[in-house]
């Protein structure tokens, strides 16, 4: 073990989870004995990289790498994505919450504001930030779920967020794949059912009764984004998102695309 302190004060004691982007330990406060759990972290693919975390006075902060404009930023100064950029974007995306659902993280709050593009050798990333709600799904010392609770205050976005969210539940993994799909049919439209001319949100109630008309298929959108939500409504609080499957719509999408540009091409010549 390479590092045994972790703040002067926390001692290391036993491994007892390894992955390949973090790894767990049972460790000791040397200075009051309490027992705690310490978890080491290294960045993925798609997740901004820690520089430092410590105490600052009576704070704590975190130092990260800097990034670029987010998708609400781009979608603001270039209007909508195609369909194409849109579907390569969400594959990216979908395992980029499998990844953070893999390390036992619900996001809470994805929206285009929380994703922002990289930098130098990384422009070409879309990056997920802001974990400032986010709770893990699982209880860290059994790693059995935890329990669905309702009245609950409504956490995220109301624009983006679950319709879960807005009945007052907890939320799971699933909803984090229906914020998604709402966040691609913002980048492809540049606009959602629910939002007025001005780009403004209306009621709750109202955002609420326009997500569930979307469900039953009443708004046009895109069918490959109507299936995500579906998806994400099909699963109950306990259950996995099938990310692969959610990534086959979106494939099959680009390589409708690209087959019919090709045959534009070929009419053209």
């Amino acid at each position: 073990m390479a590092v045994t302190w972790v703040d002067g004060r926390f001692q290391l004691i036993e491994k007892v989870e390894y992955g390949s982007y973090a790894t767990v330990y049972h460790a000791q406060n040397i200075i009051t004995n309490e027992q705690v759990t310490v978890k080491r972290l290294q960045g993925g693919s798609g997740v901004p990289q820690s520089i430092w975390f410590g105490r600052e006075g009576p704070y704590h902060a975190m130092v990260l790498k800097c990034l670029g404009p987010s998708l609400s930023d781009f979608n603001q100064s270039c209007g909508t994505f195609g369909l194409q950029s849109v579907s390569e974007l969400g594959i990216h995306l979908i395992y980029l919450l499998k990844f953070i659902h893999t390390h036992n993280v619900i996001h809470h709050n994805i929206k285009p504001q929380n994703m922002l593009m990289g930098l130098g050798d990384f422009k070409d990333t879309t990056f997920i930030i802001d974990f400032g709600v986010a709770t893990e799904y699982c209880d860290a010392s059994t790693r059995i779920h935890v329990t669905m609770h309702e009245n609950r205050s409504l956490i995220g976005t109301p624009t983006f967020t679950s319709i879960n969210s807005h009945m007052r539940l907890d939320l799971s993994r699933c909803d984090d794949i229906e914020a998604l799909a709402y966040t691609l049919i913002f980048m492809l439209c540049s606009s959602l059912p629910w939002l007025t001319f001005d780009g403004q949100s209306p009621l709750h109630s109202i955002i609420l009764e326009c997500k569930k008309d979307l469900l039953a298929g009443v708004h046009d959108i895109p069918p490959i984004f109507a299936a995500i939500v579906t998806h994400a409504h099909s699963l109950s609080f306990l259950d996995k998102p099938n990310y692969d499957y959610l990534c086959s719509i979106l494939e099959g999408c680009t390589h409708m695309v690209e087959l019919h540009h090709h045959q534009l091409a070929k009419t053209n010549k």
